[in-house]
């Protein structure tokens, strides 16, 4: 049962082509909330922790991380301090290279969001390309 799920940002959440977050994500988060842990993991400094700020989803999240650099280190440390195990984890981002690799090393199951395009890609163990496809999967209302 998955218990907890690690969000990337940028290209996940926030649309960066519309510098804004994509649409209905607050809902998808105020709803996942009552049901799981959140986490987000996203690169940057200050300007990307202020912009994270401003959009008003902070409190949807256990823990909020803004690193130069995404390890599995780090996965693994907010997995320690959550209380649940890596299988019980959804890890959920854009790039197979970081957030899909490193969920995967981790143990978690892995969703990589790639808006409008679901091709599948063997890395992942979903591919999905809406946030209703994300709650389908974790079967949250």
């Amino acid at each position: 049962m998955i218990k907890a799920i690690i969000f990337d940002f940028n290209r996940t959440l926030y649309d960066p082509t519309s510098f804004s977050l994509f649409p209905g994500v607050d809902l998808f988060l105020k709803d996942l909330h009552k049901t799981h842990k959140l986490y987000l993991i996203s690169y940057g400094g200050e300007t990307r922790k202020r912009l994270i700020s401003s959009l008003g989803i902070t409190g949807y999240f256990n823990a909020v991380k803004v690193v130069q650099n995404k390890s599995k280190k780090l996965f693994l440390q907010i997995i320690g301090s959550s209380g649940f195990n890596a299988g019980e984890f959804v890890v959920i981002g854009d790039q197979i290279n970081k957030e899909i690799t490193i969920g995967k090393e981790t143990g978690a199951i892995t969703i990589l969001f790639r808006p409008g395009n679901n091709n599948k890609v063997d890395v992942a163990d979903f591919v999905v390309s809406t946030h209703g496809e994300i709650k389908n999967i974790l079967r949250v209302k």
